[in-house]
């Protein structure tokens, strides 16, 4: 049964943090921003009488996060695969003003650049290359494997592990 209070609460205290890993994960789009984070407030509904409370919600509500994001990209660019990313899908369709304020992100919040530069600097040494070609620059796995010099095969559980990674330093440096 489900604590209508408490659920209420929740999705309030999580929201914004939440909306905001999103929208930089999903290109900037709003619309694809708001759609994840029904579907994730939708799972956390369905599961609400398995969870316990005191374990890590955040953490949790974080890979649902990540689960939903993937989902999402990948219909989004199943309907827009003549396009070579979503960017350009995005870009192309006018799906949305991109405009970087609204009521998630209030004048304290830094900006695009300094939120990356945050999380990199976080991260240990040898995954910062890393993260900047292949999340920031947004290069696929066999372009980050070539330019970095890595084997493709020992890249993509690094990748996993800095995914993992970029996920805690998330919580850690912008949870309020």
């Amino acid at each position: 049964m489900v604590d209508i209070n408490e659920y209420e609460r929740v999705v309030e205290a999580s929201q914004a943090p939440l909306f905001k890993y999103c929208y930089f994960r999903l290109g900037k789009s709003r619309e694809l921003t708001e759609e994840t984070l029904d579907d994730v407030f939708h799972v956390l509904y369905k599961k609400w009488s398995t969870l316990n409370l005191d374990d890590n919600l955040m953490g949790w509500l974080y890979h649902v996060a990540d689960r939903e994001i993937k989902q999402h990209l990948r219909r989004h660019n199943l309907y827009y695969k003549r396009f070579e990313s979503l960017e350009e899908a995005l870009d192309a369709r006018q799906l949305e003003s991109l405009a970087y304020t609204d009521e998630y992100f209030d004048k304290s919040d830094i900006d695009e650049e300094e939120y990356f530069d945050k999380i990199e600097s976080a991260l240990p040494a040898e995954y910062r290359k890393i993260f900047r070609y292949r999340f920031i620059e947004k290069h696929t796995l066999i372009e980050t494997s070539a330019h970095l010099g890595i084997p493709y095969s020992t890249l993509r559980p690094r990748v996993l592990k800095l995914e993992e990674m970029i996920r805690e330093k998330v919580a850690e440096l912008f949870e309020r």
